[in-house]
């Protein structure tokens, strides 16, 4: 019992000095916590479940399909969206991360599919006037063999519509239209 007494004070006395030379905040030389800016309370509109209608162009063929894409945050800097529909007969599903990143002050987002090994990795901006993220890919897309230019127009509180466009090509070869779910 005496040297679990001991063993107990020793490692309470420990804490107690670790804790003491910790520094616990700026004035102590700890940085502060980041705080969520203007651009992490942009993409927080997406945060909800979304009924999407989506139309992809392969040649003369527009391919169709209903699906759904749910945001949720991760903390306050990143938006989390799962989709989960069909394409080509089979199931398809998605997952997207985006956030701000006030060092590169650009919007960054990485996408992964069940139709792909690769991870998309996207940089861009917003454009306030036109409630536009325009985002090109920094990999080539799996399915075109090039880079793509996404955008992600902000209709309203209810409505986003997203473009891929191949890099050097004036035609999206696809569209979502997301319309929130009520």
């Amino acid at each position: 019992m005496r040297i679990t007494t001991s063993l107990l004070a020793f490692a309470a006395a420990g804490l107690l000095v670790g804790a003491t030379l910790l520094p616990q905040d700026a004035a102590h030389g700890m940085p502060p916590m980041p705080t969520a800016s203007p651009e992490h309370a942009m993409l927080k509109q997406r945060v909800g479940t979304w009924d999407a209608a989506f139309k992809m162009k392969m040649g003369p063929q527009t391919i169709e399909d209903k699906a759904t894409m749910t945001y949720r945050m991760l903390g306050e800097f990143w938006v989390v969206g799962d989709y989960d529909g069909h394409i080509m007969g089979g199931p398809f599903q998605g997952h997207e991360m985006s956030t701000y990143d006030p060092e590169s002050k650009q919007f960054v987002s990485c996408w992964i599919d069940s139709t792909s090994p690769m991870m998309t990795e996207l940089r861009g901006t917003w454009d306030p006037t036109s409630k536009t993220l325009t985002l090109k890919s920094l990999q080539n897309d799996p399915m075109t063999g090039v880079k793509t230019i996404s955008k992600t127009v902000m209709k309203d509180a209810d409505t986003i519509l997203y473009t891929m466009t191949p890099e050097g090509a004036t035609e999206a070869t696809m569209e979502i239209t997301y319309t929130r779910h009520k």
